[in-house]
């Protein structure tokens, strides 16, 4: 059976602008290695 895994992101405390925002979320979402980085890190 296939695993979903769900994740909900916030800016922050850092002052970012709202298209500042979704460029980080783009590229972010473009690299897997990245995403997995940013999770361990919360987590």
């Amino acid at each position: 059976m296939p695993v979903i895994r769900q994740i909900f992101v916030s800016k922050g405390s850092e002052e970012l602008d709202a298209e500042s925002f979704e460029r980080k979320l783009y590229v972010t979402g473009k690299n897997p290695s990245a995403m997995h980085s940013r999770m361990k890190s919360i987590s």
